[in-house]
């Protein structure tokens, strides 16, 4: 039997233990640059859309200087999006396609770290360097998601919605299976796929917000070492599996 069916097997027989590393990376990686965006941008988010969105109607009935910001997110993210999946589409049979996604990525970050860290203190929410950040940031973030929901072959729970909706019905599954007495075996299954991406969003964001206090932009450089490491992993076409 092949080791990649080996590990497969390892991972159906016992789900809580083993779990694909790459999403749970992904969801760290989110969570850690979202944080040190909405610290070191004026408060503004560029991956998480959802969010985005509710900041930007805050900010148009509550004004505090910062709309074009929050305005030109959803602007760019579209386009950015269209692109990536674009590119998907077209070069998604090559074989170098997923470690060149994670080097793409690292590079987005690391200009959007050497902007910033050159042009601190940002002078404001509307600055040009400001939105030139702002910009690198959501090429970088919509990629992000791009890849982590269509072409990694296990899809990283990205939406903050989805991932904390799914786990609101998990625990719905979970108090069910206590009133009734039966088996955890199938709450067990069911936190397989939430546990771990639940636990790296929470670490990300801490983790994000406590590197830029006292790091600044700097602690971008976290996430794109992690990206660095899954693109060299990648080329090797095996699965990172992380067991508790």
């Amino acid at each position: 039997m092949a080791l990649a069916d080996q590990r497969d097997d390892r991972a159906a027989a016992d789900p809580i233990t083993h779990v694909n590393a790459g999403p749970v990376s992904m969801v760290f990686i989110l969570a850690f640059v979202e944080a040190v965006c909405y610290l070191g941008l004026f408060h503004t988010l560029t991956g998480y859309i959802s969010g985005a969105t509710v900041l930007l109607a805050t900010e148009i009935f509550h004004p505090e200087g910062e709309v074009i910001t929050k305005t030109l997110v959803l602007v760019a993210f579209v386009p950015a999006t269209f692109v990536w999946v674009i590119l998907k589409e077209h070069g998604s049979g090559w074989r170098y396609f997923v470690p060149m996604l994670f080097v793409i990525e690292a590079c987005l970050l690391t200009l959007y770290m050497v902007i910033a860290i050159s042009m601190s203190p940002l002078r404001g929410a509307d600055a040009a360097e400001t939105m030139l950040i702002v910009v690198i940031s959501v090429l970088a973030l919509s990629l992000h998601n791009v890849h982590s929901q269509q072409v990694m072959p296990e899809k990283a729970p990205i939406a903050i919605t989805v991932l904390f909706g799914n786990f609101a019905s998990s625990m719905t599954h979970l108090c069910a299976l206590m009133r009734t007495g039966k088996s955890t075996g199938e709450a067990a299954a069911a936190f397989k796929k939430l546990l771990y991406p639940l636990v790296a969003f929470i670490g990300g964001a801490f983790l994000g917000a406590f590197g830029f206090t006292w790091l600044g932009f700097l602690a971008l450089a976290g996430p794109i070492v992690i990206l660095i490491a899954m693109a060299a992993f990648s080329l090797t076409n095996k699965t990172p599996v992380v067991q508790s």
